[in-house]
């Protein structure tokens, strides 16, 4: 078990380091598990390995993450039928404040973050889970923040709908999950229309 683990993560540190030169990472050392820990230059001495928070408890997820020491990027790599893609999740700041904007993409070989690329790798749900683990411990760090987010086409934003509504008893244990009704924001509940979300980490 313990070897397989090594395979696994040398070799998403192989594929993250494919794109080091493009997105700013370079490989510093293994720690724990073995799992690889990358960094940017600027940031060196201060990334750590993701820890896994069993929010969605049916859904497994991607380790082996490069991590900002801001927590503002996040980087896996997400295994299917098409290969190996790196994938990103960024937060940035807003007009709004306290309101942090989430993009989700790929990160493609020349290090540009496309957002609106369809993937289709054939593990939807273990990069949603991913996602949600990296929501909380972003969270963890930020409690008091708000995350806006939404998809970048109809389709993803209907996709994001879905999950959240087929998951919303487990996630509504961690998170108080809003969107936009007209002019208002409402508690979200499965099977509205919605164009984004604003979700807020419940105090403990």
């Amino acid at each position: 078990m313990i070897g397989g683990k090594c395979r696994k993560y040398n070799a998403n540190l192989e594929i993250l380091k494919k794109y080091g030169g493009n997105v700013g990472l370079d490989l510093l050392s293994f720690e724990g598990d073995n799992k690889p820990v990358l960094m940017k230059p600027s940031l060196r001495g201060s990334i750590r390995p993701l820890k896994r928070h069993y929010v969605l408890m049916n859904y497994e997820i991607y380790e082996g993450f490069a991590v900002a020491e801001d927590y503002s990027q996040f980087d896996f790599v997400s295994h299917g039928k098409k290969g190996p893609i790196c994938k990103r999740v960024a937060f940035t700041m807003t007009e709004m404040d306290n309101i942090f904007n989430l993009a989700f993409g790929d990160v493609g070989e020349n290090g540009e973050f496309d957002d609106l690329r369809i993937s289709d790798n054939g593990d939807r749900n273990k990069i949603l889970a991913t996602v949600v683990n990296i929501i909380t411990s972003y969270t963890d760090r930020y409690p008091g923040r708000w995350i806006l987010f939404q998809g970048s086409t109809e389709s993803r934003t209907r996709l994001y709908r879905m999950a959240i509504g087929l998951n919303l008893e487990e996630l509504s244990v961690k998170f108080e999950i809003y969107t936009f009704e007209e002019d208002k924001l409402v508690l979200f509940c499965k099977n509205m229309n919605v164009n984004a979300f604003l979700i807020m980490r419940k105090k403990a």
